[in-house]
């Protein structure tokens, strides 16, 4: 599953612009679908199918690792050592995920199941 802001990103179409985005997981660039009619949440999502809103004209950019466990796990790892207010913790998570991007490999097996 994709995570708007992380291995996800959504801008305005630039038509011939280059822009280049890296994962903010992995720091892989990240692949770009131009002029794209989409949804960008799920709120959008909900209104487009019950008639009350449209899709809307945007480029999509998405990192080509986002299905790969060890990057689905990485970015658990962000998103917790985001939020957590210990530095300790932080400093663990921080190390997994170090870990994680050199060998490319799940530390843990099944962490799909929470995102």
């Amino acid at each position: 599953m994709l995570t708007k802001g992380w291995d996800l990103i959504y801008t305005e179409p630039n038509g011939d612009k280059e822009d280049v985005y890296q994962c903010k997981v992995c720091g892989k660039e990240m692949k770009v679908q131009r002029n794209k009619k989409t949804v960008t949440g799920w709120a959008h999502g909900m209104a487009c199918s019950h008639g009350c809103s449209e899709k809307v004209l945007k480029d999509i950019f998405t990192c080509s690792d986002h299905e790969e466990g060890w990057h689905k796990q990485a970015k658990q790892l962000k998103i917790l050592s985001q939020k957590t207010h210990s530095k300790y913790l932080s400093d663990i998570y921080e190390k997994e995920i170090e870990e994680i991007l050199m060998t490319k490999k799940e530390t843990k097996k099944g962490t799909d199941l929470y995102l």
